[in-house]
């Protein structure tokens, strides 16, 4: 069976899939204009490129890893779903409290930015709500796996919280009362309503931004920044109509009003920025372009700490990547929440801030994916990224951004490009240490000098003139049993006790003369040093004798260290 490449004799670019609506069309004019051809059958596994809503569209059995390219993660519950996000942030918070226990901690905490919520599905975190909640407090209820605002609900009341207790005890008891397992209703979670929250002209409203986990092997993850988004309707703490607190579209568009003011509900982060500049700037003290400095660096923190939290639980395949919708939302005091992160976020254009938005972040998206895939295949640096424009990186896991330059055992040097290694602070190695070789007493009446100049002599008592370069009789020396002193090129003196380094000690010599007996043990150890003598003369051996002596230590043995001569049992170097 020919291939349509085959049939046609013309160079087609490789076959994608697209299933669903929301930016397909986007996807499918870019890689069109690219020479990529499109198929239409979901069960064909030919394909390079397959973006759908949901994964359920995607067979990850037949998934060729390093081949193939799909936008949705395995596993992105952890991170998508009101419980799995609630799940992964509190995990991260015990782990965190244990690995930092006692040290200063960086991370943030999960109470800074996301409102305190329970679980409704679990019997001990449903108790603690219901004994946390107090009367005038108002709740939001929401199921974990909806979209759209589908289910949202405010509790506001004593008797709402009752009756909701008793809804929840009777779904326990009649599950446990079945014989036959059957589908329970979807979990929810309960959570904490920002009562005090930033107004617009009036209006509620939330922030959507962009998470772009553009490949997981290795870890690429980037920041987009999206748009503002306002309800139709004033702001009333009262009325808890949804129309009035929820700002996704798809609860706006219930408004009858909506097409009328559509463009006004949807902001630029430039609108926005100038407004919070005119407006808001002096009255919170707040410096200006703070919305992309301080909020922008505030939200790419807290986008980077849910990233960490899942890090080590998301499926790493080469040729995964998935686009989240993150909503955060400020209040009175401009503090920064996180409310949810959405899986399969709208890309739709029916406003004219979306227009200018939804289309170059497809774009872009779908370059920045392929770029990387190409790069990470063949084992290349994933910066620089040309394909990139909007996207800002806040995690690379990129190997070659953490190699030590290390040179190799064998061969040329390997060196790295400076914007791809970061090089650790090493310390300069020192100078080899030298083992000292010891030497029976008794066979060399002469002791080596360090000193190279023929005129020096140390001028300690009890010392001896060190020998003339043009001297066959080499000079004696003689060193203390107790201490001995030696002077630097810098001049400084320095002591030691033989007695105490840890030299190879001999037998006394057979003729040697008997030591009075003092009271004081007398120890024989001899030292062969590293001597540096001019050319043509010879080297003697040394015999350590109980008399103190100041020896001076030539400027080049200090500078060449590397330099050695070992005596032979002849005192012949």
């Amino acid at each position: 069976m020919f291939s349509l490449r085959q049939l046609s004799g013309k160079d087609v670019g490789p076959y994608f899939y697209i299933g669903g609506g929301n930016g397909g069309h986007l996807v499918e004019d870019l890689l069109v204009r690219m020479g990529w051809l499109r198929i239409h059958d979901k069960n064909r596994e030919d394909f390079k490129l397959k973006w759908v809503e949901t994964k359920n569209h995607i067979n990850y059995y037949c998934f060729k890893e390093g081949e193939q390219l799909v936008n949705r993660i395995p596993n992105n519950a952890i991170l998508t779903t009101k419980i799995g996000l609630l799940n992964s942030l509190r995990e991260y918070e015990r782990v965190m409290a244990k690995v930092k226990k006692g040290r200063y901690c960086r991370h943030l905490k999960m109470g800074d930015f996301f409102p305190e919520s329970f679980r409704l599905d679990v019997r001990d975190d449903r108790e603690a709500f219901f004994n946390t909640y107090q009367e005038g407090e108002t709740w939001i209820c929401k199921p974990t796996g909806m979209n759209r605002g589908r289910g949202i609900f405010f509790i506001s009341s004593q008797e709402e919280v009752t009756a909701l207790q008793e809804r929840l005890e009777m779904m326990t008891q009649n599950r446990q009362r079945a014989r036959l397992p059957f589908k329970g209703p979807m979990a929810r979670i309960i959570q904490r309503y920002v009562n005090k929250p930033l107004l617009l002209d009036g209006k509620k409203f939330d922030i959507r931004v962009y998470m772009l986990i553009a490949c997981t092997n290795p870890y690429v993850v980037m920041y987009h920044p999206g748009y503002v988004r306002l309800c139709v309707q004033d702001y009333s703490a009262e009325d808890l109509n949804v129309t009035a607190h929820l700002t996704n579209q798809w609860i706006q568009k219930k408004d009858p009003n909506y097409e009328e003011v559509k463009d006004e509900t949807v902001w630029s982060m430039e609108h926005l920025n100038d407004y919070i500049n005119e407006t808001l700037a002096d009255d919170k003290g707040l410096p200006q372009d703070w919305v992309f400095n301080g909020l922008t660096r505030r939200m790419k923190d807290i986008m980077l700490h849910c990233f960490h939290s899942v890090r080590h639980k998301i499926q790493c395949r080469l040729g995964y990547f998935d686009l989240y919708g993150i909503d955060f939302l400020l209040d009175e005091d401009m503090k920064v929440y996180l409310l949810e992160i959405n899986v399969n976020p709208a890309l739709h254009t029916n406003c004219e801030v979306l227009q200018d938005v939804i289309p170059p972040l497809v774009e872009e998206t779908v370059n920045v994916s392929l770029d990387t895939f190409e790069k990470s295949r063949k084992n290349q640096s994933i910066l620089p990224l040309t394909s990139m424009k909007n996207f800002q990186i806040i995690y690379n896991g990129d190997p070659s951004l953490h190699l030590p330059k290390i040179p190799p055992a064998r061969g040329p040097e390997v060196t790295y490009p400076r914007s791809q290694v970061t090089p650790r602070k090493t310390k300069s190695a020192a100078p080899p240490r030298r083992r000292p070789i010891t030497k029976p007493p008794g066979e060399g009446g002469a002791a080596e000098s360090n000193s190279t100049d023929p005129k020096a002599t140390t001028t300690a008592p009890n010392s001896v003139k060190t020998a003339q370069p043009s001297s066959t009789k080499p000079a004696t020396s003689s060193t203390s049993q107790d201490a001995t002193s030696k002077t630097g090129p810098d001049g400084r003196r320095s002591t030691f006790k033989p007695g105490i380094l840890k030299f190879a000690a001999s037998p006394p010599p057979k003729n040697s003369a008997k030591v009075p007996c003092t009271g004081v043990k007398t120890r024989y150890t001899t030292v062969n040093k590293t001597v540096l003598l001019p050319p043509g003369s010879k080297a003697a051996s040394a015999t350590v004798k109980p008399v103190s002596v100041s020896t001076q230590t030539t400027e080049l043995a200090q500078n060449n260290p590397e330099a050695s001569y070992e005596v032979s049992e002849k005192g012949e170097g």
